[in-house]
Order: structure tokens, then C-alpha cells, then sequence
């Protein structure tokens, strides 16, 4: 008993004064610290970025800064068109969910994304005016998706469908933007977009190795009627009267109905265009839209200003005003149509292409030839253009581009067939001559 008192007698004291020292030390480290983490924000600044501000930045530093990641690194696949037209993967990574160094300039910077969305950037005061950045940064993002800064052809069909599709009507499940790992940024069901806005850094490819119908120049491949290259002649000068449509305070838009019989080449004049002058064109399959989403896909169109949005086959959606959908479609009104393609919101930069194989179904709200064979409603629709059979002149055009192997005996019976009307029949028996042609040709090689 003597013994543990003796033992405790030493004991307490001298663990008093550890403690005491103890205290004393996590008092001292917690200055340190609090004076260390002073001068860490003294020196360096740290900005939050919310997620759309986010797309923006990481565009702007992927591609005009040097960057070193470290940490984690995602990679990925995009499964779609190549520039053959044939569908094909094309790997990336994903830029946005890393850890990253930046020097833009001599100046270094961190990027870090949050667990929760959105990101921050760290850097050394003064070295960095935040403000002039996010400002530089949304004019680069502007010039992106206007086609200023030229890193890629604007040039894509985009395809967009509503809720009343066959997808939802078979009760498949189709991504959204909610759904994905980039929840935020728009448009994030694009590869484009994504590889535009650095989203997506390509592994082994170029942004315009992807995308449908690249290398043939259509509209130097087809020969079209007078009408439709008098269009193209208006589009091109249209498409460079930008600034003068806004010095005299008019809308910078068109509207154009393209009519004529199922395989007449409507929808190869419209591509042409777009590919001609380097213009994204929007796609949208109205059966299967709501005027909700019809407002939302159109209002998408706009930001990609200049661009066209390509309503096709009016007349198998709408007989006049009316909806023949009904149950099997969206519920797309007329009314919902005619406010968003002429109303009140800016919509420069959109030419409105619309097509219809029955002029005479197309609601004279749209578009009626008058007795002066102007449109009925310029504003909406600017030109009225009949896409017809193939005369004897495109004919013989086709012919001398893709049978030139042909004598002209075999080419004049060719092009005097009365049975091969549109352009899609007469381009087709001319393509099956061909085949048949280096077949043989193959044959007699072997």
C-alpha cells in the first residue's frame, strides 16, 4: 500500500506537467496553424465556379492553357459517326472529374472539382484577375459556339427527338442530362459539345474525324434546278450580311418551305447548305414533340446561332393545322410552331427549313404562294422553292461525274429514261452501273 502511494506521490505531478506541456503545445500548434493557414490566404486565392460557369472555364483552360493532371484519371468511349459515315469508337478522356495544373502563361494555377458539383481554382494573389478571366473565358465560349474560334467545322446533324418517340412508347429508357456523370452541362449527350467544351480531350482523333456525311461536297456533286441554286446564291449573301442586318435593326433570320415528291432531293439541298457553309443543323422529329420540347430544341438551335433547324415532312405530322398524330405523337399545336419560328424571342442567325412532299396540306399560316408567286408569309417563310424530277441538264451532270467511263451513246440512253424521275432513282441506277462496272473490272484484273 505504501509502495503505490509512493508510486502516485511521483506520478501525479510529473503527469500534470506533461499535460501541462501538452496543452501548452496544441495551444502553440494551433497559432501556428492559424497563422500558417493567414499566410496561405494571404498568398494564394481560391474561387468556387458553380457547374455552368465550370463548362465554360475548364473550355477556355483546356485549350489555351498547359495543363498537367494528376490523381485520378477517367477515360471513356464515343461510339459514333466517322467522317466515312460509318460508325466507329473513338476514345477520350474525360478532363472534368480530375485534379489538374494549369499555366496559363508563366502563371500556375490548380483545378479541383468538387464531390458535389461545381469546381475551384487556386492561384497566387495577384497573379490572376478572376473577373478578367471568367469574362475572357465566356467571350471564348461565345466564339466557340458561333464559329469564331475556328478548332473544329461547325458542321453536324443533330437529331432530336420528344418523349412521344418510339423510345418512350416502348418504354425504353433513353439517358438525360440528369442521368449523366456531366449532369449540368448542356447539351452533354453531344460528343461534340463535349470535346468542344473540353469536356472530352480526344485520344488519337481530331474533332472533325467525327460526324456524318464529311468529305463529299454535295453541292458540287448534284447538279439542282435553277430555283434552288438561286437559293443557295441567297443563302451565301445572307449568311454575310450579318452586321448589316443589325445596323438596320432587322431580324438576321429566314424561313424556307422546300417542297416536292419523296426522293426529290430535299433533304441532300438542305445538307449541302449546311455542309457549304459550315452551319450545324437541327433536326427535329416534331411527330414525337410536345410544344414544350419543340420550344426547348428550338431555343438549343438558337445558342448554335448560325444554324439551321430542318423540320422535315411537315405534311406527314400536320394536314394544315391539324395534328394527325393524335394519341401516337407528342401533341405538337400549330399554334406552338408558328409563335416559336416567328415570334417575339430573337432568333438571329436561324434559317427555318422546312419540308413537305403535299404543298397543298401545308397551312396557308405557314406559307401559300401568292398571285405574284411571292410567299404569302414572308417572316416566316422567305422562299418557296419546288425540289422536282431531274431535268436533262442535272441528268447529264450525274452522268459526266459518276459514269464517265461511258460513251456518249450509252451515256444519252442513260439520261433519256423516262422511268428514272427523281434524283434518288436516277442517282441510284447510275451508282448500280457503276458497281457492276468495276466488278468486272475487278474480274478481268484477277
Amino acid at each position: 500500500m505504501e509502495t503505490l502511494n509512493s508510486i502516485s506521490s511521483v506520478n501525479i505531478p510529473q503527469l500534470a506537467l506533461i499535460g501541462a506541456v501538452v496543452a501548452a503545445f496544441a495551444t502553440g500548434w494551433n497559432h501556428i496553424k492559424g497563422f500558417f493557414g493567414l499566410l496561405s490566404r494571404m498568398i494564394f486565392v481560391e474561387s468556387n465556379i458553380d457547374y455552368n460557369m465550370e463548362a465554360i472555364i475548364n473550355a477556355y483552360m483546356v485549350n489555351k492553357a498547359k495543363r498537367f493532371t494528376f490523381g485520378f484519371r477517367s477515360f471513356g468511349i464515343i461510339q459514333t459517326f466517322g467522317r466515312d459515315n460509318k460508325i466507329k469508337n473513338f476514345a477520350y478522356e474525360y478532363t472534368m472529374t480530375q485534379k489538374a495544373l494549369f499555366f496559363l502563361g508563366w502563371r500556375p494555377m490548380t483545378y479541383k472539382r468538387s464531390d458535389h458539383g461545381g469546381s475551384s481554382l487556386r492561384y497566387f494573389r495577384w497573379t490572376v484577375n478572376i473577373e478578367n478571366l471568367t469574362k475572357e473565358a465566356t467571350e471564348f465560349y461565345n466564339d466557340l459556339e458561333k464559329g469564331k474560334e475556328k478548332l473544329r467545322n461547325r458542321f453536324q446533324i443533330i437529331r432530336r427527338h420528344g418523349k412521344g418517340s418510339i423510345h418512350s412508347r416502348m418504354n425504353i429508357t433513353m439517358p438525360t442530362d440528369e442521368d449523366s456523370p456531366e449532369a449540368g452541362l448542356r447539351t452533354t449527350s453531344d460528343p461534340f459539345r463535349m470535346v468542344l467544351m473540353g469536356s472530352y480531350k480526344p485520344i488519337g482523333f481530331d474533332i472533325n474525324d467525327i460526324g456524318s456525311f464529311g468529305g463529299t461536297d454535295i453541292l458540287d456533286t448534284f447538279s439542282f434546278s435553277e430555283k434552288s441554286n438561286e437559293l443557295i446564291e441567297h443563302i451565301k449573301n445572307w449568311y454575310k450580311s450579318e452586321k448589316w442586318f443589325s445596323t438596320h435593326n432587322l431580324p438576321w433570320r429566314m424561313g424556307v418551305l422546300l417542297y416536292g415528291n419523296p426522293g426529290s432531293g430535299k433533304s441532300t439541298l438542305i445538307t449541302g447548305i449546311g455542309q457549304k457553309y459550315d452551319l450545324p443543323i437541327i433536326s427535329l422529329d416534331i411527330s414525337s414533340m410536345s410544344n414544350e420540347e419543340f420550344e426547348k430544341f428550338y431555343e438549343e438551335a438558337a445558342m448554335l446561332t448560325p444554324s439551321i433547324v430542318l423540320i422535315e415532312d411537315i405534311d406527314r405530322v400536320f394536314h394544315g393545322d391539324i395534328n394527325i398524330t393524335e394519341e401516337r405523337g407528342g401533341g405538337l399545336t400549330m399554334d406552338c410552331i408558328l409563335n416559336t419560328i416567328s415570334g417575339v424571342s430573337p432568333k438571329d442567325g436561324v434559317i427555318t427549313f422546312i419540308t413537305a412532299n403535299n404543298k397543298e396540306l401545308v397551312t396557308p399560316a405557314i406559307a401559300k404562294l401568292a398571285d405574284d408567286g411571292t410567299p404569302s408569309r414572308p417572316g416566316r417563310v422567305d422562299w418557296i422553292v419546288e425540289v422536282g424530277d431531274m431535268d436533262d441538264k442535272s441528268k447529264s451532270f450525274l452522268v459526266d461525274k459518276m459514269l464517265d467511263f461511258l460513251s456518249d451513246e450509252e451515256k444519252e440512253e442513260i439520261i433519256g429514261m423516262e422511268n428514272l424521275k427523281t434524283p434518288a432513282q436516277f442517282t441510284n441506277h447510275c451508282k448500280n452501273i457503276a458497281l457492276s462496272y468495276f466488278k468486272e473490272q475487278n474480274k478481268t484484273l484477277d
